[in-house]
Order: structure tokens, then sequence, then C-alpha cells
């Protein structure tokens, strides 16, 4: 990729609080960690906003993604919550709608050490591997404009809904029965 090739956008919306401070750390130090995965230069914009639940007491991650999405004109949208989610009594770390390219981090399931480094990891996971895998990042047109980059093979069917690997005491839970 050249040097005059745009950059693929990430938007981070997070919760007024805690994950608008983790966003703004993480705001210096994701485009390299991006970058680290793949070709491609990336460029982080955060929007602080309240992440509500629906009237069913749902979240509508998928709705807030793309209406972020259009609105900032990013590729892809992260969204960084107090809110705990979980999958019956286990705990959900990340979220993700890859169809939409909208991922979820909930700092509740990442525990109460080193929220930040979790954080980080989760997210530079969450994107490169669900959300913009490296076949759709080398897609990208030159000069395209921004929030446009399509997928790859689009005639490739995606699944429209994909959960995360679960954490690290998860998968120790899991293992000793």
């Amino acid at each position: 990729m050249t040097d005059s090739a745009r950059a693929i956008v990430l938007g981070l919306i997070a919760d007024p609080g805690l994950p608008t401070e983790l966003a703004q750390r993480l705001m210096r130090e994701l485009p390299s960690e991006l970058g680290c995965h793949g070709e491609g230069r990336w460029e982080v914009r955060i929007c602080e906003e309240p992440i509500a639940l629906d009237q069913q007491g749902a979240l509508p991650m998928l709705a807030i993604g793309r209406g972020a999405c259009q609105q900032a004109s990013t590729d892809a949208v992260v969204l960084i919550t107090d809110l705990p989610r979980r999958a019956g009594v286990v705990p959900v770390v990340a979220d993700a709608g890859t169809a939409d390219r909208v991922g979820l981090v909930s700092i509740p399931a990442l525990g109460a050490l080193d929220q930040y480094r979790r954080c980080r990891d989760t997210i530079v996971q969450l994107v490169t591997r669900h959300l913009y895998p490296a076949e759709d990042r080398a897609s990208v047109v030159e000069q395209a404009p921004v929030g446009s980059a399509g997928l790859a093979h689009p005639d490739r069917p995606r699944p429209a809904h994909t959960r995360a690997r679960p954490g690290v005491r998860e998968r120790r839970r899991r293992a000793r029965g």
C-alpha cells in the first residue's frame, strides 16, 4: 500500500466515565497496534456518547454502530461500555456484528486489574479478526472516500453476528470442568 492510500477509520464510541478515559488513551496507541497486524494505515476517532438499553432491556449495538458509521464516516465501530454483558451466567467480553462491522467491549467482563491492556488487546483482536480482517483491508482502494471500503469478496457470505473468544478466566473455568 502506498503512502497516498487513505487510512482505514475506526470509530470508538465510549460511555462517559471510565470507557471514555480508556478510549482516549487507546486513540494514541491503537493505530500502531492495528498497523502491526497487516497492511494499512489506521485512524482512530472517538465519540463520547451514553450507550443505553432499549425499551426491551437489550443493548442495540448494531443500530448504534450503524448510525455512528454513517455520521462519522468510519469503516468500523467499536462500542466501549461499562454495561455488563452476559450469555446466561458467563460474562461476555466482546461481541461483534461482522456484516455491519460493529463491535462491543464490555469493561466489567475484563476484570478489575489491567483493564487498559485487556481492552486494547480485545479491540485489536476484535477488529483484525472479525470486523476488518486482512482480506478486507486489502480491498481498500487508494483514495476511496472515507467510510466506503467494501468487502474484498462480496459474494462470500459472512456471518451476521459472531462472538469473540471467551476471556482467559472463562477458558480456565471451562478447562477445570
